[in-house]
C-alpha cells in the first residue's frame, strides 16, 4: 500500500518556489522581447522622419531648379533680383495650354519670420500668368509686397516649404562668386536684366530638422555657361 502513495507525491508537479522562478523567466524575457519591439519601433520612425525630411528638403531645391531653368529675360524687369530678404525671377508659365504661347510668372523666395503660430520658414510665391508689359510690372511690385505686408489674397498665392534660420544669395558673374548687386528700381537698364551666370544658395537648417548641421550649398549654372545643362 505505501509504493502507490510515493509515486503519487513524485506526481504532483512543481513547487511554489519553482513557479516563481518559471515566471520570472518568462516576465524577464517578455521585457527584453518588449524593449526590442520598441527599439526597432523607434528606429523605423526615427529613419521615416528622416527620410521624409531629405524628401521634402530635396523637392524644394529641384522647384528652385527648375525655376531658374526657366527664366526669362526682359527689358521690363530683371530676370533675376535678391535684395538680402526677398528673390525674384521671371520664368515661363508651367501651366500653359498646349498650343498657345505660354505667358510669364513672377516667382518670388523669402524668408518668412517666425510668428506664434510657425516658425520661420522659406516659402515660395508665384503670381497669375500675364502676358502684358504692365502686367509683368505689377506682378513684379506685388511679388515684393508679399514679402513685406502681404494681404490675405497675395499669401493665398505662396506655399510655405523649408523651415529655415537663415539663408543667402550669390551670384556668379565671370566666374566669381559675389552678393547680388543692387536694384534701385524695376526699370533698370536692359543689361542689367540679365541672368546671373550662376547662383548659390547657401541655407541653415532650423534646429532639429533632418539633415546635416551646418549650411547647406546648392548651385545652379545657367544653361547657357553650363553647354545646356544646370544643376
Amino acid at each position: 500500500m505505501k509504493a502507490p502513495l510515493l509515486s503519487c507525491a513524485r506526481a504532483r508537479g512543481l513547487t511554489l518556489i519553482e513557479l516563481l522562478v518559471a515566471l520570472t523567466i518568462l516576465s524577464a524575457l517578455a521585457l527584453f522581447s518588449w524593449r526590442g519591439l520598441d527599439g526597432m519601433s523607434r528606429t523605423e520612425s526615427h529613419t521615416r522622419t528622416h527620410t521624409q525630411g531629405w524628401l521634402q528638403w530635396q523637392t524644394a531645391l529641384a522647384q528652385w531648379s527648375t525655376d531658374l531653368n526657366h527664366l526669362h529675360e526682359s527689358t521690363v524687369v530683371p530676370a533675376l533680383s535678391f535684395d538680402g530678404q526677398l528673390l525674384r525671377l521671371v520664368r515661363t508659365d508651367p501651366h500653359a495650354s498646349p498650343g498657345q504661347e505660354p505667358g510669364l510668372v513672377v516667382v518670388a523666395w523669402a524668408l518668412i519670420p517666425a510668428s506664434a503660430e510657425a516658425p520661420a520658414h522659406w516659402s515660395r510665391w508665384v503670381s497669375p500668368p500675364v502676358t502684358q508689359q504692365p502686367d509683368l510690372l505689377r506682378a513684379w511690385q506685388a511679388a515684393q509686397l508679399w514679402q513685406r505686408a502681404p494681404n490675405a489674397e497675395l499669401q493665398q498665392q505662396a506655399l510655405a516649404l523649408l523651415p529655415l534660420r537663415s539663408w543667402q544669395v550669390l551670384f556668379n558673374q565671370g566666374g566669381q562668386w559675389q552678393p547680388a548687386p543692387a536694384q534701385t528700381a524695376p526699370t533698370d537698364p536692359p543689361a542689367a536684366a540679365r541672368a546671373p551666370d550662376g547662383v548659390r544658395l547657401l541655407l541653415t537648417p532650423q534646429e532639429g530638422q533632418a539633415v546635416p548641421g551646418g549650411p547647406i550649398t546648392h548651385d545652379w549654372v545657367h544653361p547657357r555657361v553650363g553647354g545646356g545643362k544646370s544643376g
